[in-house]
Formats: structure tokens, sequence, C-alpha cells
């Protein structure tokens, strides 16, 4: 009760020893000095702030040339003045326009016209091109895997899900149409990428490369083509690739 009107950076014997409470103590006590500086902090800002607001209140009542002496014609007022004119408004704007065409002109030449966010080109660009994917379905083991490239409803297998065994299918893309070389440890590399934790066991999988592209009617037709197989009882084997991709 005696600390009540003491300021708590002032209260003898403070500190508890508790790192907590002397925590919260330091916050309280850095508190209550930005408040006791608060009003002087404030009035000077107000000091500055005063003089220009005096001069704009005294010009705009006015309307007249002040004269000769007079505070107006002080060195601030005068660099405001002219910074306001209209002439160096005028060139202030067509600058920064300038700029702005310039940066948009390199930006987009060195970008091939695809830079945001400058453009929503990129938005629409892609959308008549090729584009490739992946597809995983189910087979049973003992089915004979056809390697040729057909269209999409005869692929073979059932439809399987790869989220369902946590692979996110934005990689599985990546990792099926960006791989150059298929070797053994490519193939053993997708096959723990699919059957790390597999949902169900036994479990064979056939991998495809998916390739849609707009024909000349405006429909798209889709072909894939069977890649690899794995499974949880096959070992990586070079009969298990595609015959075109085996090294």
């Amino acid at each position: 009760a005696d600390y009540e009107s003491q300021p708590l950076d002032h209260a003898p014997d403070a500190r508890s020893g508790h790192p907590g409470l002397d925590a919260c103590l330091d916050v309280a006590q850095a508190i209550q000095r930005v408040f006791r500086s608060l009003p002087l902090r404030l009035g000077r800002v107000m000091s500055c702030i005063r003089p220009t607001f005096e001069r704009s209140t005294f010009r705009h009542r006015t309307h007249r040339r002040p004269a000769v002496g007079c505070r107006m014609h002080d060195p601030v007022n005068l660099r405001l003045k002219r910074s306001m004119s209209g002439k160096a408004l005028t060139k202030k704007a067509r600058t920064a326009i300038l700029s702005v065409l310039l940066v948009y002109a390199v930006t987009v030449a060195t970008n091939l016209g695809e830079f945001w966010p400058f453009s929503i080109y990129p938005m629409f660009s892609q959308a008549g091109n090729p584009w490739s994917r992946s597809m995983v379905r189910e087979v049973a083991p003992d089915d004979s895997i056809r390697w040729d490239t057909v269209p999409l409803d005869q692929a073979q297998g059932a439809p399987y899900g790869v989220a369902e065994g946590g692979v996110d299918a934005i990689d599985l893309a990546n990792f099926v149409s960006k791989t150059r070389v298929w070797d053994l440890d490519r193939l053993a590399g997708l096959q723990l990428m699919l059957l790390a934790d597999p949902p169900r066991e036994p479990l064979t999988l056939l991998v495809y490369r998916v390739r849609a592209r707009l024909t000349e009617e405006d429909s798209v037709a889709i072909m894939v083509t069977p890649y690899a197989l794995v499974g949880t009882d096959l070992m990586p084997d070079p009969s298990h690739l595609n015959p075109e991709l085996r090294p």
C-alpha cells in the first residue's frame, strides 16, 4: 500500500526475484516511462506543425500577396511555394509517368510479356499450350502391362488417388515429367514416394504420364503413356520401366 503513490521504477525493493514477475515489472515501467514522456513529445510535434499551419491559414484568409518582410517570405515558405507551383507539379507528374513506363517496358520486354503484376497475360497465355501431368492406376499383380500410348479412356487399371498414400500430386507430376534418365535409382525413388506409407498391401501401381493438347476442333486430346510399374511386393527392375525409357 505504501508503494501506490510512487512510480514503479522508484519503488524500493520492487523486484521479487522471480523472473516472470520481474519481466512484468520491467514492462510496466517501460509503459509508465512512455506515457510520462508522451505530453512532452506531443508538445514538440505541435510546436513544429503550428507555424506551418498558421502560415497556410493566413495565406488562405488574406488572398493577398504579403508585404516584404512578412513571415510568408521566409526561405521555408518560398520553397513550399515553388514546389506547389503548377509547372513543378506538371514536371513531377511527367517524370513519374515516364519512370513507370520505363520500368514497365524493361520488365515486360525482358520477360516476354509475362511479368506480374504489370500484366494479366500469364493468367491466360498458357491456356492453349500442351500440358503434361501424371496419373496412377491400380492394377492386379498378375496383369500383363501394355506399354503403348493410348487415349485416356483406354488406360489400364483402376483409378488410384495418390493422396491416400500422402503424396502431393504436383510433386509426383514433376518427378515423372522432369526425369530425363530413368534408371533403377529413379525407379526406386518413385516407388518410395508412392509406397512409403501404403494404405493397404499388397498394392501394385502403374504410373502414367499424361499429355494433353488442343485440337483444331477446339477439343482437348488426352493421351497417356505408362512409364513405370511399382508395388509393395516388387523390387525395382528394368522390366518395370517402359521399354523406351530403359537405360
